[in-house]
């Protein structure tokens, strides 16, 4: 008895392998779909500040790889190829004519792309929508010098930027927050005010549009390690 109960146990042991293994091995063949796209519609005409291009989920997916062209994918003078795990993907484009696509992947098979669609970017006044991406300093990058050149996702609209920069140490000597306006976006250097008795202090910055309805950027942190400092 207790050696057909060993087997029924080994039996069952191996029905949960041989499931987990082919559930590992098979995977959806996205070969011959395409993704359904939700917006914008071919040859659609748009001033926005920027650009959104949504679509509908796919079963069994990884990624989605997005492609733009300027102007259309056989006179391909700019380009832009990426992949986003989201439905809706998010870019600034400057004025001009462009081509796109987007396809489904996963482990091992892919999507057709969706058939090319033209979109007509005008130029804008409107930066409300428009939140500025920081690029450098971010993440917590220490530095050894008070000069820093600050960098960002410009718009070819914006004229002038506003650069807020803030110490988190609320005893440092230039506190409320430094504002620098910024004429030479999307790339800035300034020289921070030193104060010689703290040797590190620890910062954020963020980054506005000149407008009075734009969207601030979000926070980068950056540090300065005076005793580093020659």
């Amino acid at each position: 008895m207790k050696y057909l109960n060993k087997i029924i146990f080994m039996i069952i042991v191996l029905g949960f392998v041989i499931n987990w293994s082919c559930s590992d091995v098979f995977v959806e063949d996205l070969e011959g779909k395409t993704v359904e796209i939700v917006s914008p519609q071919d040859s659609a005409v748009s001033d926005a500040a920027t650009q959104l291009f949504i679509w509908k989920e796919m079963e069994d997916v990884l990624r989605y790889r997005i492609q733009i062209a300027r102007p259309n994918f056989k006179n391909v003078k700019e380009f832009i190829d990426t992949t986003t795990t989201d439905l809706v993907f998010e870019i600034v484009l400057d004025e001009g004519d462009y081509e796109w696509k987007i396809r489904a992947e996963n482990e091992s098979t892919e999507s057709d792309y969706t058939t090319g669609r033209r979109l007509f970017v005008e130029p804008t006044s409107d930066l409300s929508n428009f939140k500025p991406t920081l690029t450098s300093p971010v993440g917590s990058v220490q530095l050894t010098s008070y000069t820093v050149t600050f960098n960002w996702e410009g718009h070819p609209s914006a004229t002038e930027y506003e650069i807020y920069i803030e110490s988190t140490d609320k005893s440092w000597a230039t506190n409320p927050p430094i504002e620098v306006i910024a004429t030479d976006p999307p790339s800035h250097t300034f020289t921070i005010p030193s104060d010689g008795e703290v040797t590190k202090f620890d910062f954020t910055w963020n980054v506005k549009v000149k407008n009075p309805v734009s969207l601030p950027s979000n926070n980068g942190s950056f540090s300065i390690d005076t005793s580093r400092i020659n």
